[in-house]
């Protein structure tokens, strides 16, 4: 008998309301209202990468250093050369044939010998190590001299890429603080004349706005299946349900508490009497 007046009253709700559910359970603008959020959240964070200033660069904080100074440095970094080079200390020979012929070259510049024959010294010793920037610096000063201003500017940004980091090869005859006034000065001297030059600080820049970039939208789209299950779990297992009606522990349709079973998996319910 309760199982025929169950029945009934389920034909009679499906012809008065079509459906076997309480109307408005399911509302659909809060997936709606969900996605919007998520969607500000990402256009924010994609506005913060892409308009994030770079940091302040090193080489254009405060003034250059004055002509005398930057002079007054490679002669400081010669003179300490000419003792690094005679006690060849490296264990490898062409880091020491490449620091003798820097230090050659750097006395001769000092008595103003013939400027191809330096140059061709300096050449060679950059045949032996490439990376000597400290013979790329007077390769580029010596040409600045003769009037070959292109391959100057050539070689002062090959001296600006190459010295970045002050390596072990350099320590010996140049101190942090030496290579950030040569550094600062050829910086501000190749951007007076238009060469375009990347910091190392703005390539980090360039770098963390990529992985912010990406990171976000990595954020984004794991986000997103998350908030749809637990706006699943919310809605189907936690979500307090209206007065007068209750929710199946098996399959969590919400029905009339007036029901024995479940109208939805047909199961029965252990109703408190």
């Amino acid at each position: 008998m309760p199982r025929q007046a169950n029945n009934a009253f389920l034909r009679f709700r499906e012809q008065k309301t079509g459906t076997l559910f309480p109307s408005g359970y399911f509302p659909g603008p809060e997936g709606i209202r969900s996605f919007s959020v998520m969607r500000k959240i990402f256009l924010f964070i994609s506005f913060l990468v892409l308009f994030l200033p770079p940091p302040l660069k090193a080489e254009e904080s405060g003034q250059a250093p004055p002509q005398q100074e930057f002079a007054a440095t490679i002669q400081k970094i010669a003179f300490k050369l000419q003792t690094a080079s005679s006690q060849r200390s490296f264990r490898f020979k062409f880091f020491n044939d490449s620091l003798e012929k820097t230090a050659q070259a750097a006395r001769a510049m000092a008595s103003r010998e013939n400027p191809n024959q330096i140059i061709s010294l300096l050449e060679s010793a950059r045949g032996n190590y490439p990376d000597n920037f400290f013979a790329i610096l007077l390769e580029a000063v010596l040409t600045e001299s003769l009037g070959n201003l292109r391959k100057a500017n050539h070689l002062f940004r090959t001296f600006w890429d190459k010295s970045a980091v002050l390596t072990d090869f350099e320590k010996p005859f140049m101190t942090l603080e030496e290579l950030s006034t040569l550094r600062k000065t050829v910086y501000l001297l190749l951007r007076a004349r238009g060469v375009a030059l990347k910091s190392p600080q703005e390539k980090a820049a360039r770098t963390q706005r990529l992985f912010l970039w990406a990171a976000g939208l990595a954020s984004f789209l794991l986000f997103l299946p998350v908030v749809s299950r637990l706006k699943n779990l919310w809605r189907e297992r936690l979500r307090p349900v209206q007065r007068g009606y209750q929710r199946c522990p098996f399959c969590h349709a919400v029905f009339e508490k007036l029901f024995i079973e479940c109208p939805s998996c047909r199961r029965k319910i252990n109703t408190p009497s």
